[in-house]
């Protein structure tokens, strides 16, 4: 599978979830690269939203590029890592509020420069799966979004013991019209 097949693939499922969610607005923005290697408990001392989180068992890695807000969007979580418990929940700040945007993981870690970001969850085999439907940012730019582990995908279903990665990507008015936050690795317990 090429870049170009990738791209297409991901801004067609961005696309297709933004039909439903508010039209983005318009900014401009400048890029620069920094691309960290991964540390783990990364997440430790975030916040998002006024929910507080950092487990032994998360970590963020890769680098967001600032978007039309002129910063970087972040990822995080809240909620147990327990499938059983059934509360973990995706974190996002920073996002261009009144812009439509979806979750996606996958069972690999990537660094690949796509649209005005970097892709940091791996699309080869098996590739990544969308969270569906789609989560826009509210007008702070946050975002909160529940993984229901009985109701995912059953191309990606997650088992205890199994470590996953996530990504928030969101439209942006910006010279290739999306990006991307930093990406979050989970490992989950019974």
């Amino acid at each position: 599978m090429n870049m170009q097949s990738i791209r297409a693939g991901l801004f067609t499922s961005l696309v297709a979830t933004s039909m439903a969610l508010a039209p983005a607005r318009a900014h401009s923005l400048s890029t620069g690269c920094n691309s960290p290697a991964p540390t783990r408990d990364g997440n430790a001392n975030r916040s998002i939203g006024g929910a507080q989180f950092g487990f032994a068992d998360t970590f963020v890695y890769c680098t967001s590029l600032p978007n039309s807000t002129g910063r970087p969007s972040a990822i995080g979580s809240s909620g147990s890592l327990s499938i059983a418990a059934n509360t973990f929940t995706l974190l996002v700040r920073g996002a261009p509020p009144s812009t439509t945007g979806m979750f996606f993981y996958g069972t690999a870690q990537a660094q690949f420069p796509m649209g005005d970001g970097i892709l940091c969850v791996s699309p080869y085999n098996p590739g990544v799966v969308a969270v569906q439907p789609g989560a826009a940012p509210n007008a702070a730019g946050i975002v909160r979004k529940k993984l229901n582990f009985p109701n995912l995908s059953s191309a990606g279903v997650i088992t205890p013991g199994s470590t996953w990665y996530f990504q928030y990507m969101y439209r942006d008015d910006t010279p290739a019209g999306f990006n991307f936050t930093d990406a979050l690795g989970a490992r989950f317990a019974p």
